[in-house]
Formats: C-alpha cells, sequence, structure tokens
C-alpha cells in the first residue's frame, strides 16, 4: 500500500475546484462564500506568503488560514482559527473537559497557555455552498458559546479583542510560521498556537462548538 501513497497524493492534489464550489485552492470562492453569509472577509497572504483572510463572527476577530499549498497557490485545506490573549494555564482542564464534550472545532493552549480555538476543513474536490455554510454555522456557533468558557476562566492579561473593522487587526500585525507538514504555528496579535488540541471522543447528544 505504501507505493501507491505518492500516486494518491498527486491525485488528490491535481483535483480541480468544480464550478460554485469552496476550495482552499481558489482562495476567491472562500471570500465570495463568506460575504454571502454576511461575514467580513479580506484576502492578505501570511508570513510565508501563502494565502490568509482575516474575517470576524460571534463579535470576536478571526482568521482563516491556507495549509497543503503549492508555491502559496493550489491549498488543500483551511484552518478557521481565533486566539485569546492572556494566560489561561488554569483552564487546562476545563479544556479537555469542552473537547471532550462538544465536537468539530477544538480548544487548546497555545505555548504561551493563552487559548486557541481552531476548526480545520479539508476542500479537496470542492464543498458544495450548503456544506460550507453550516462549517460557518458551526464555527460562529463555537465563537458564541466561547464567551461563557472565557467568563469561567478569565485570562491573567488583556480580555479578548472584540471584531469592530477587520482593518483594525492590519495595524496590530498578523504573520504565521510553518513547521514540518501540515502543522503551522498563526500569529493573532502576537499569540502563537504550538500545541496540538486536546480532544476525546464525544458522547451522543453533546452540544456544538
Amino acid at each position: 500500500m505504501t507505493l501507491f501513497l505518492p500516486f494518491l497524493f498527486a491525485a488528490a492534489a491535481a483535483v480541480p475546484c468544480p464550478p460554485e464550489s469552496v476550495c482552499a485552492a481558489n482562495p476567491a470562492s472562500v471570500v465570495t462564500a463568506l460575504w454571502r453569509e454576511g461575514f467580513q472577509a479580506k484576502t492578505v497572504a501570511d508570513g510565508e506568503g501563502d494565502p490568509m483572510i482575516e474575517s470576524a463572527a460571534s463579535a470576536y476577530h478571526s482568521s482563516i488560514d491556507f495549509y497543503g499549498c503549492e508555491a502559496h497557490a493550489k491549498c488543500k485545506s483551511l484552518r478557521f482559527h481565533a486566539g485569546f490573549a492572556g494566560d489561561r494555564s488554569d483552564a487546562l482542564d476545563a479544556v479537555n473537559q469542552g473537547n471532550a464534550t462538544h465536537r468539530f472545532a477544538a480548544l487548546s493552549l497555545d505555548s504561551d497557555d493563552e487559548l486557541v480555538l481552531s476548526y480545520d476543513v479539508t476542500t479537496i474536490g470542492g464543498l458544495p455552498p450548503a456544506n460550507f455554510v453550516e462549517i460557518l454555522d458551526w464555527w460562529s456557533t463555537g465563537l458564541g458559546e466561547l464567551s461563557a468558557f472565557l467568563e469561567a476562566h478569565p485570562a491573567s492579561a488583556e480580555p479578548p479583542v472584540p471584531a469592530t473593522a477587520v482593518q483594525r487587526s492590519v495595524s496590530r500585525g498578523i504573520s504565521s510560521t510553518k513547521l514540518q507538514g501540515r502543522w503551522r504555528i498563526s500569529s493573532w496579535l502576537a499569540r502563537m498556537p504550538s500545541h496540538a488540541s486536546f480532544t476525546a471522543p464525544v458522547e451522543p447528544g453533546s452540544a456544538k462548538i
């Protein structure tokens, strides 16, 4: 089976983005889908030159990072990402519990013990618009429910930055540094997640996040 892996990866990379679909390989399709649902969206380049979208949802700034890119194009997947400044090392047990009882989006603490909410989506072959709308709904729901977590586990430093105009984030500086393989550290207001998310099985009937 190992002999076929390079062929499978090459075939996946060659899959085009069908018309009307949402694909990481076509950043404009992502932006258009976000606008259509009333989200802010502005395409910029991250610190490695790959596409990145600045956005906002549920009163918080967020970013959409593009992964698996070839020469800053033909990207294969997306990561919705929101970081919250301030030391929350005391909230590790609550982070684990949140991941055990919620689906899709994942909480983690970065190398500075600051909270990160992320949601990874592969788009090879294209996502139907209705599918992407559902993804946006899960992401917005996760951010919305996170307000209770932030209130229950306050940081020792500055609070989360509320969303006003996307342009505010440009002056504060957004960058990213890639690590090995598909892992990347994304910086949002100097917050750099570096740990994999803490996850656990989800029980039936658990809530969205």
